[in-house]
């Protein structure tokens, strides 16, 4: 099974945690990919960051991969400093 999400606008703060908690959970349900587009991200801060890490690092651990689509360059900037570019597609 898949899960596909758009995102847009910040990925920050609360709802950044709080939809990493949702991705976690869908994670530990088997799913073999996860897929978001980042296009529509123009900032994401630290819990966004974060999110992203615990989930690649969760679906990588359960066999599946996290794949990142569309990361503007600002984005992947800061994707690519907290490391998280190596453990997504």
């Amino acid at each position: 099974d898949d899960f596909l999400a758009s995102l847009h606008g910040a990925f920050a703060g609360d709802a950044a945690t709080h939809f990493g908690e949702i991705l976690l959970l869908e994670s530990w349900r088997g799913l073999a990919r996860i897929a978001l587009d980042l296009a529509a991200v123009d900032e994401i801060d630290l819990f966004g960051l974060t999110a992203l890490w615990r989930v690649a690092e969760a679906t990588q651990d359960l066999g599946g991969v996290l794949e990142v689509q569309g990361v503007p360059e600002s984005v992947n900037r800061r994707l690519t400093t907290f490391g998280i570019t190596e453990r997504v597609l």
